[in-house]
């Protein structure tokens, strides 16, 4: 058996890997790890949190690396980006928390640059990634337990691949399968590829009838082997494809290779269903019956994945087995049916989960050989960090066992509300390692992710030293939820950092979405997020009457704290009454609702849908003003503010236009870089404040408004009508009671805010007012009823369950609509 990566220069290096401090690598599997609190008094410092008054600079990195490479992983962020941050925030030795530690991008930049981390996550597939591609091993140990692993499962499964074809044994490195359908003429089943080409047929090879794999009546049947790559041994660094069909020989020796039974033996302990978001992304999973994990895989396949396993397990040291299973893992998609076949080669999984019509079969043990040398590479890179230390523990965040005010800084990368289900997207990974875990709960997804985000960041606000800083990477292609992202950092206490520059990770490379989603995803950006480290100043007693009731120290706390923070979420009001209360001696808090709704008064302008049974989400978190500028939470100097913001971005549009002028508008995610870097920003959200003096094109983009529509948007500001149109919408939507003062005048009213809705891309709230605002037509002219009937109609299509996505080019169709 050839030894997989044994060089001598490789080898020479077991020394001075031996000499190695090795790192503390703890991590407990599927489950909380116990040591966590002991790790964190062992490795926290007395040093106050460093904050430093600039901001790091942002700069392009490569999607490259061992540690990149060794294992994929979905939304990875390569960790040279994250080290400017770290260094940048903390001093050498600190101590780093990951609250989402993902494929552990976070530990890696932390211990490259000589600080301690830790890294959480509830999924046990991230956990194993992010603590196997991080702990140290020395070489000569890694690479002598591999060959022994290589050597024990070709033994058992090389029979399987192994033929004999014009009197020589071969080893088949992999088998190419087309998927097979039958004629609607002559009924015959054919595979759809062309011999010698990955390229589809266009017609029946028998009758000669043109057919389309998109049809509804196409009737598919099971996949077929058309060809295999036969290799001299498993050594061997390239092979010749021999297509079947040409090939008697061949296919008798083939005919040969029976491992069928044993493969169902196998299935039948890991008939795991996969979980139905993946099914509903449309990735053929259906169509090709993959819909269990042992369906995912062919019989060859999942006879020598079983038994790689098995070998691995046997392993007695658990930082040498926890290598072997991170190249295990690391081989379990390219080696299911979700592997492309190209002529000339590669074809790694498209997308999430998808089965391709023509695909490519791979023998598990040269791609576990070509893995185990990717680990090497990675125990290179490691050897040079040091030995600082680092911790991974697979649970939620939202309860950490860990001292308060302990940690240095924090950098994360958290989940996008629906865009990606972490949790359902490791099943293949959960399905091998930790099957058990399948049915875990608690994932900040869909409508438990705001309250899920909450929680975990009132946690990081607690463990987090004061004045440290905690740095979010986020992209999400829904623009609302950045704005719930900045709510709930500002209910766990944190305060937003932001510099002149925007600050992002962006790579050379860019994934798929970030080409052609229309929202936040052309750059990964980074927020920072400060924890204060202000202490409340009490009330001075000597001023306070003897005889002031609690009543009436609650209402003076109320109005000093929304005076000095308007548009603040209730539980921030609650919590500065109860620490001003309880310093001044006069602790009460029965009294709060009573004084709050006396002083002040919610303003639900923000409108996120939510768990509407449309898989969209409805967060809307009260902001609360003083009554004397609740009406008009847009004073004098936050209109100054919106119109020096809404300039800026003008000449943005205008200069980007002047560039393209085959363009239409600008995407929200580039006015969003801009908007970012400016210091002072309307209380408002961008996305509430943006339609009052932008126009949303059809296709999802923003544009300057003409004169005509720039006259009618300023007369919209002058009065605040859609301000009011938003309350008055969002109260429907929630169905709770309008208060007067929000009401229209009359059905005229209710027909012009419904266009004003259309025109500033309210949709929902368009639909909303026309269902449910009490519209009576009767009261409206044939031509009125007309208008109103177009408008619900363009709002209930570009709605929630729609919404309109930037295309290249509009449409004949479309512009008759408008």
């Amino acid at each position: 058996m050839p030894k997989a990566y044994a060089s001598p220069e490789q080898r020479s290096l077991t020394n001075a890997t031996e000499r190695h401090t090795t790192r503390v690598a703890m991590f407990a599997g599927d489950r909380p790890n116990l040591s966590l609190r002991q790790f964190v008094e062992q490795n926290r410092t007395d040093a106050a949190a460093h904050t430093p008054k600039t901001l790091p600079v942002s700069q392009r990195v490569k999607k490259t690396g061992s540690l990149y490479d060794v294992h994929s992983y979905w939304s990875k962020k390569p960790y040279l980006a994250i080290e400017r941050f770290i260094e940048h925030y903390t001093h050498p030795g600190a101590l780093v928390l990951d609250p989402f530690t993902g494929c552990g991008s976070t530990l890696q930049a932390a211990l490259g640059t000589g600080r301690n981390a830790i890294g959480i996550d509830l999924s046990p597939s991230a956990a194993h990634i992010a603590a196997n591609t991080t702990s140290f091993l020395p070489l000569y140990t890694f690479q002598t337990a591999a060959d022994r692993l290589l050597s024990a499962v070709s033994e058992k499964v090389g029979p399987f691949y192994t033929v004999d074809f014009k009197g020589h044994k071969y080893v088949i490195s992999s088998f190419i399968h087309s998927e097979q359908i039958r004629c609607i003429k002559c009924l015959r089943l054919f595979s759809i590829v062309e011999p010698h080409t990955s390229d589809a047929r266009e017609k029946c090879p028998h009758c000669k009838e043109p057919f389309s794999t998109r049809s509804r009546n196409v009737e598919y049947g099971p996949d077929e082997i058309v060809a295999c790559e036969l290799r001299d041994s498993l050594s061997a660094s390239r092979g010749t494809l021999h297509w079947i069909c040409d090939s008697p020989s061949l296919r008798s020796a083939l005919s040969g290779i029976n491992v069928q039974l044993k493969a169902d033996s196998i299935r039948r302990t890991c008939d795991f269903p996969v979980p139905q978001r993946l099914l509903d992304f449309g990735g053929r999973l259906n169509t090709s019956g993959s819909t269990t994990l042992g369906r995912l895989y062919d019989d060859h396949a999942i006879v020598a994945l079983n038994t790689i396993k098995e070998s691995v397990q046997e392993e007695p040291d658990p930082i040498t087995r926890g290598k072997l299973l991170l190249a295990f893992s690391a081989i379990l998609k390219n080696c299911s049916k979700m592997y492309r076949f190209h002529e000339g080669g590669g074809g790694s999984p498209i997308g999430a989960y998808y089965v391709p019509s023509i695909r490519k079969e791979l023998n598990p043990l040269f791609a576990l050989k070509e893995k185990l040398g990717a680990v090497v590479s990675t125990l290179h890179e490691i050897s040079e960090w040091g030995p600082h230390s680092f911790v991974v523990s697979n649970q939620s965040a939202a309860r950490l066992d860990i001292p308060s005010n302990s940690i240095d800084y924090v950098f994360t990368d958290p989940p996008y509300a629906d865009t990606m289900p972490f949790g359902d997207l490791n099943f293949l990974w959960d399905g091998w390692l930790y099957p058990e875990s399948l049915c875990r709960t608690g994932e900040a997804i869909g409508d438990s992710w705001y309250s899920v985000m909450l929680s975990v960041f009132r946690e990081v606000y607690r463990v987090l030293k004061p004045g440290a800083c905690c740095s979010v990477c986020y992209h999400d292609t829904s623009e609302g939820t950045w704005g719930d992202l900045l709510d709930l950092m500002a209910e766990a206490g944190f305060r937003a950092i932001i510099g002149k520059d925007v600050l992002y990770i962006e790579t050379t490379q860019r994934a798929y979405q970030q080409t052609v989603a229309d929202k936040v995803v052309k750059r990964d950006h980074v927020v920072n997020f400060v924890k204060s480290s202000r202490t409340l100043v009490a009330l001075n007693l000597a001023t306070l009457p003897t005889d002031q009731s609690v009543r009436e120290i609650a209402k003076q706390v109320i109005t000093d704290f929304l005076a000095d923070n308007p548009g603040v979420s209730k539980d921030r009001v609650y919590d500065e009454v109860v620490a001003r209360m309880f310093q001044a001696g006069r602790m009460d808090t029965s009294v709060f609702e009573e004084a709050l709704r006396e002083m002040a008064e919610e303003v639900r302008e923000v409108s996120t849908p939510v768990g509407d049974g449309t898989g969209n989400r409805t967060q809307r978190t009260g902001r609360w003003y003083l009554k004397s500028t609740a009406d008009l939470v847009a004073d004098s100097s936050e209109i100054e503010r919106e119109a020096a913001a809404a300039a800026h971005l003008a000449k943005s549009i205008s200069d980007y236009i002047k560039r393209r002028p085959e363009e239409e508008g600008v995407h929200y995610s580039d006015i969003f870089e801009q908007y970012l870097p400016l210091h002072e920003k309307p209380r408002r959200l961008l996305a509430d404040w943006l339609v009052e003096y932008f126009i949303k094109t059809p296709n999802g983009t923003w544009r300057l408004p003409n004169s005509e529509e720039e006259h009618q948007l300023l007369s919209l500001r002058e009065v605040g009508t859609l301000r009011r149109i938003k309350r008055f919408a969002n109260a429907l939507i929630d169905g709770v009671p309008v208060r007067d003062k929000d009401r229209p005048n009359g059905d005229v009213d209710l027909l012009d805010w419904l266009r004003q809705c259309r025109r500033a891309g309210l949709y929902d709230q368009g639909k909303a007012i026309y269902e449910k605002g009490g519209l009576n037509s009767a009261n409206l002219t044939e031509e009125q009823q007309v208008e109103a009937e177009d408008d619900y109609r363009i709002c209930a299509r570009r709605g929630s369950t729609d919404e309109a996505k930037p295309k290249h080019r509009r449409g004949k169709k479309q512009d008759d609509e408008e």
